[in-house]
């Protein structure tokens, strides 16, 4: 058993039943985790929300522009050039608020088959997934 095929077989089902559950609000679970986590960390650099990710930054910057079409956040130039901080609009805070009734529902459709034991052993076990493949590179 390969264990990149099965994490990402289950991270491609669980990210379909994400962006099921947030299909009314028009935004996808990839720009939803994107705009929780600039909920959390206002004025965030690109590379500090890629570090966040565990995601390349030119994959994050594609992935900001949609958002910043849409008015859900602001990119402001930072102490450098090259340096951008993210914020989330006034749009993108409600697009949250919105979006995160929308995200418990979908937890709640995979927490809900496991005891909140197994639930929690499973999220330690995919984190250290996570610990191990990132200090292997």
């Amino acid at each position: 058993m390969c264990v990149c095929t099965q994490v990402r077989r289950a991270a491609r089902a669980i990210t379909r039943l994400y962006d099921d559950a947030l299909n009314e609000t028009g935004i996808r679970y990839t720009q939803m985790i994107i705009l929780m986590v600039l909920h959390k960390h206002e004025g965030i650099t690109v590379s500090g929300l890629a570090d966040e990710l565990l995601m390349d930054a030119s994959t994050v910057a594609r992935n900001l522009r949609p958002l910043e079409k849409q008015e859900l956040i602001t990119i402001m130039k930072g102490q450098d050039r090259r340096q951008r901080l993210l914020a989330l609009s006034q749009k993108g805070i409600e697009a949250v608020e919105e979006g995160v009734k929308y995200w418990r529902v979908a937890q709640s459709k995979i927490s809900s088959n496991f005891s909140e034991q197994q639930f929690r052993s499973h999220i330690e076990a995919v984190t250290a997934l996570e610990v191990v493949a990132t200090n292997a590179s």
